[in-house]
């Protein structure tokens, strides 16, 4: 391996840190964005693949260990050609950390984000307004024995930052911050949630790391600028925080969601239905707006990596059968010795397939690290922290690869056995 490939790589390992624990100290929400996920891990996969001869060594060694006992022959040819083990084993391992972060790095914001809706949501029915209105279904409900009901509403509006940016935000207006409190379990940071009134408002900490008593710049949904106290600061967990106001900062919104916590189920769900209101439960609420498995973000990430993977599948073809075919002397001195032509290519096969499971092995220790930092970053955001492992996908393209690799080696190998081995050699 060359000094320059080495530094480059060390240069590109460096930069990825330094991105890595930068956003970790000062933004670690910035790591869950999805540009950063998708982009900031090619640093790490670069990297990994410049470095794949040094690196294939130790995982050659270890894979053909005593434990193993892998034919001889094999390990040597391995070990003997680790320029060729590395071409071989980059495109393997491009494929490999592509599919591993594709598919685990949204999964696991998802899951975070799915985890988080569970943990705060504590109304036990949701319901959502009809054409009749909210007011006269809020009095009934209100009305049930030990029922408590937090009406609310979105609307638009903006927070100013100190440089004079007006930054549009998800607002929510909530008539009785003491039920809010009661239905939905907010991460609190500082002050208190029920004390939001009309001169406060309620944010996380994203918004310019504010305190408790500060005052916050607003603009309305009307375009009407006002500078509200803040009253508590909710934890940043993964962005999904609105920012809660009361209704006379809300101008224009309609209830468009209703929290019940206490109350009889077959009550509200038939006073939904008198007024022509839709109520569902807490598990059906949470499965339909904020599910782990996101269909559409499945459908954009199997088309990417579709593509990703037909250009890798092209790369690792003609590299197995480009260095394959130039070890035509080495076959024929393998033959020269006793080998017969089977044998030959019985030891191309198994050498790829093991230079594939190096590849394999580097681009899932790629995954691993990208996974880690995202759940360090959920970890200093206050959000859950998911277990996901997509070994799925890991072991679908590793299998992939070695369907590639293998025959396209062989193949090669078949070509460049032909004739005498005097010949060849």
């Amino acid at each position: 391996m060359t000094a320059g490939r080495r530094l480059a790589a060390l240069a590109l390992l460096a930069g990825y840190a330094a991105v890595v624990a930068a956003a970790l100290v000062g933004d670690p929400a910035e790591l869950l964005h999805r540009k950063t996920y998708t982009l900031q891990p090619m640093l790490l996969i670069a990297a990994t693949a410049l470095l794949a001869p040094a690196l294939a060594r130790p995982l050659l060694r270890l894979l053909t260990g005593p434990a193993v006992r892998p034919p001889r022959l094999v390990r040597a040819a391995a070990l003997g050609g680790l320029r060729r083990t590395g071409a071989t084993a980059a495109p393997v391992l491009l494929a490999t950390a592509l599919a591993g972060t594709l598919v685990g790095a949204p999964a696991t914001v998802a899951a975070a984000r799915a985890a988080e809706a569970r943990a705060r949501t504590a109304a036990e029915l949701l319901l959502t307004p009809g054409a009749d209105g909210a007011d006269r279904l809020t009095a009934a409900l209100r009305a049930l024995p030990g029922a408590v009901v937090s009406p609310s509403a979105a609307t638009p509006l903006a927070v100013v930052e100190t440089d004079g940016t007006a930054v549009r935000a998800e607002g929510r207006a909530v008539a009785d911050p003491a039920a809010l409190t009661a239905t939905t379990r907010l991460p609190v940071a500082a002050g208190d949630p029920a004390a939001l009134d009309d001169d406060s408002v309620l944010l996380a900490a994203e918004w310019g790391d504010p305190r408790v008593g500060d005052r916050v710049r607003v603009v309305l949904a009307d375009g009407t600028r006002r500078e509200l106290r803040v009253a508590a600061v909710l934890r940043e967990g993964t962005g999904g925080n609105p920012v809660y106001v009361t209704p006379r900062n809300a101008p224009g919104a309609r209830t468009d969601r209703i929290d019940v916590l206490g109350a009889p189920a077959g009550a509200v769900t038939a006073l939904a239905r008198t007024h022509g209101a839709a109520a569902e439960t807490r598990a059906a609420w949470l499965a339909a707006h904020h599910p782990a498995d996101d269909p559409q973000r499945i459908r954009r990430i199997a088309a990417v990596l579709a593509l990703a993977l037909l250009y890798t599948a092209i790369a690792l073809a003609h590299t197995a059968l480009t260095t394959t075919t130039d070890r035509r002397r080495e076959f024929g001195l393998l033959r020269l010795a006793g080998a017969t032509r089977a044998r030959v290519l019985r030891l191309v096969a198994a050498e790829t397939l093991l230079v594939t499971a190096v590849g394999a092995l580097l681009g899932t220790a790629a995954t691993l690290t990208t996974l880690a930092t995202m759940d360090a970053a959920l970890h200093r955001a206050g959000a859950p922290v998911p277990l996901v492992l997509p070994w799925t996908a890991l072991a679908g393209t590793a299998l992939l690869c070695a369907l590639v690799a293998v025959p396209c080696a062989a193949l090669a190998a078949l070509r460049a056995t032909k004739g005498r081995a005097v010949e060849a050699s």
